[in-house]
């Protein structure tokens, strides 16, 4: 088998794992969430499932994002593997001191910026600073995880970080129910989930890996034979990941900041119920298959090997078409069902807020971040350096917008939260162009044929026709029988929501008919590989 078939054959069964790992542990965070809001208060829950992730993103992206990206090229490098293995080992301990460095930063500007509504809240400082200090704690396994991602080993990131996604759900559920210690509940549970992955990931590696007795390598630096730590190739990789990272983190988390610094711990809370439900199938799909394409067509389409290429290409087509027609059936479900769920999960309380409005929006986005996913996942890991910075400008420009367009809807137009909804939509809209513009132009200059048009990853037609039924008549049914909160009727409620399991399975017959030839690809790949 050669290297791009065994890199294909290690990244389907990463699929497998990593989308394991997704269902486990959102499943049990969403669990936990919906059990905690019916337990805390607004406010409380606003704090944690907003500020504290915020800040956790912060630290945790800006430490370590440019070097896990900067870590996937040394696979493609000349180097022995004994040597590769020893720069992946080495490039990853930066992300400590990197974090030891932001962590103060982002903790003091959250703690300066705190307001009395903020303050009246008890322990809002020290959960802060333990949250901190958890954010460090999980940085620490960074060296096993680059180590395991390297090897293509994601049975241990399956194991480890289910584990800790479990430990840290019970512990939070125990403190914040039973000992009713509020938000020092959330700090504490993320302290104890960074020790499991420094522990989880050790063990694992060390001990139960496959190749552990064979290697029995060491976590620690190691010096080079050029008699240097990190190559300045490396180095640069890096520095420019970690600054396209300070811009992804801008338009990832930009509508949490705008939230934090303009909006009340109540609205806060009710955008965190919709960025949970909305985001279930981004972090259950969408997420693994990204991380699995990054480390795949760095592997594949990073050298000139026209085999290899071809087979990017192939892999990138099915991907696009399959992750649209996965977004597709969200875009075309979820909007005229969002009120429904989130009265059943959460009750009045938020369903008669403007949550379901949002949710319904953040449907449509759904389809955006699918694409772009997988298209970003590509630009990424195949560009030079020149190309990398030109991404870097247009990136800025991306992120210039966005914040413009973000602050204008949400202040000025009185949009709220849909407003972010929209200005990211438009973000990503922009940015799968640009990825475009870069893959149509990356296979013709290796005379890959037919030329990659939006045509031929879109569905067939009729299948696009069947889910544009599917929605017009769900939305015109719910409109006419189904009263507000949408538990008042439940005959109406079991009406509508039969109807639209009628046209779901319409439209999986529609593409068991019409789009046989993808769902055989996609058959084919994962069984021979």
């Amino acid at each position: 088998m050669s290297g791009g078939d065994e890199a294909i054959r290690k990244a389907v069964h990463g699929v497998q794992y990593l989308v394991g790992l997704q269902v486990g542990s959102r499943v049990l965070s969403f669990v936990l969430n919906v059990a905690i809001t019916r337990f805390v208060s607004q406010e409380v829950f606003g704090v944690f499932s907003l500020q504290h992730q915020l800040l956790l993103s912060l630290v945790l992206f800006l430490s370590r994002e440019g070097v896990r990206r900067a870590c996937l090229r040394v696979s493609s490098s000349q180097a022995p593997p004994a040597v590769q293995m020893k720069q992946v080992v080495n490039l990853a301990w930066l992300a400590v001191p990197l974090g030891l460095i932001i962590m103060p930063c982002v903790c003091f500007s959250f703690v300066v910026r705190a307001t009395e509504e903020e303050l009246s809240l008890p322990h809002y400082y020290t959960s802060i600073w333990l949250y901190g200090v958890g954010a460090l704690l999980e940085l620490l396994s960074e060296p096993m995880y680059c180590v395991g991602q390297h090897l293509l080993n994601y049975k241990a990131r399956m194991y480890v970080e289910t584990i800790g996604v479990l430990a840290r759900c019970i512990f939070t559920y125990i403190l914040a129910v039973h000992f009713q210690l509020g938000l020092l509940s959330f700090a504490f549970a993320q302290m104890l989930y960074g020790i499991v992955l420094v522990v989880g990931y050790y063990v694992y590696l060390v001990w139960f890996a496959p190749h552990a007795t064979a290697t029995r390598f060491s976590f620690m630096p190691h010096l080079l034979p050029g008699r240097s730590y990190v190559s300045y190739s490396l180095l640069h990789y890096t520095a420019v990941f970690t600054w396209q990272s300070l811009q992804k983190l801008v338009l990832t988390e930009g509508d949490k900041l705008v939230l934090w610094l303009s909006e009340s711990l109540v609205n806060q809370s009710i955008f965190s119920v919709v960025n949970n439900l909305g985001s279930l199938v981004a972090r259950f799909l969408f997420q693994p298959v990204e991380e699995v394409c990054a480390n795949l067509f760095a592997r594949l389409a990073s050298a000139d090997d026209q085999a290899n290429i071809q087979k990017a290409y192939r892999v990138l087509r099915l991907l696009l078409r399959l992750m649209i027609v996965t977004g597709l059936f969200f875009t075309c479900f979820g909007p005229n069902y969002s009120h429904t769920l989130i009265d059943i999960l959460y009750t009045s309380k938020y369903s008669m807020t403007a949550a379901p409005m949002v949710l319904a929006w953040y449907c449509f986005y759904v389809l955006v971040i699918a694409v772009n996913g997988v298209t970003e996942a590509f630009v990424h890991n195949v560009a030079t350096q020149h190309q990398l910075r030109q991404l870097n400008f247009w990136l800025i420009a991306f992120s210039v917008f966005y914040v413009v367009l973000a602050v204008f809807l949400v202040r000025i137009c009185g949009a709220g939260t849909v407003g972010l909804v929209w200005a990211n939509c438009a973000n990503m809209l922009m940015r799968i162009s640009f990825a475009y513009w870069f893959i149509r132009n990356f296979f013709q200059k290796h005379n890959i044929l037919p030329p990659l048009s939006v045509r031929s990853v879109l569905p067939h037609r009729r299948v696009c026709i069947a889910f544009a039924c599917a929605f017009v008549t769900t939305y015109a049914l719910g409109k006419a029988i189904l009263p507000i909160p949408p538990t008042q009727s439940l005959p109406a409620l079991a009406l509508h929501t039969g109807v639209g399991a009628v046209f779901a399975g319409i439209v999986m017959l529609t593409l068991y008919l019409y789009e046989m030839p993808l769902l055989m690809e996609v058959y084919d790949l994962w069984r021979s590989h």
